[in-house]
């Protein structure tokens, strides 16, 4: 289910996040992919450079909570890079985890769906 919330502070102001359908659409629209496409996509942004992925989710967290709830935008996404260039890195860490966490990245493969490879007896030297 994508549905999750969370509150950050930049600067000196909280803002809600909140990772719902309008997120994930508004991330699909940023990058031009589809949604089967998004954790991949996700994987190069961080690669590139991983503060700018935590820039982009805050961006499309914050859009999904004021279109959820109707409101305008906060103005805070066009000075976004400068307040996370000086933000609490373990604050920022927690939107990477909610937002795997939403797109289904934490959950366990069922065991019926592991393949195990079945170990042959190995035969004694003489």
């Amino acid at each position: 289910m994508v549905n999750k919330k969370l509150e950050i502070t930049l600067g000196e102001k909280k803002y809600q996040l909140w990772f719902n359908n309008y997120a994930v659409f508004e991330l699909q629209k940023m990058y031009g992919i589809e949604q089967s496409q998004v954790l991949t996509k996700v994987s190069e942004r961080a690669n590139d450079n991983y503060l700018l992925l935590i820039g982009d989710l805050i961006k499309v967290g914050i859009k999904g909570h004021a279109l959820a709830k109707g409101k305008n935008t906060p103005d805070v996404l066009g000075e976004l890079h400068e307040l996370l260039a000086v933000a609490d890195l373990k604050e920022l860490m927690q939107v990477w985890t909610v937002f795997f966490d939403i797109m289904g990245g934490n959950l366990k493969k069922e065991e019926g769906d592991k393949k195990k490879a079945e170990k042959k007896p190995r035969k004694k030297k003489s």
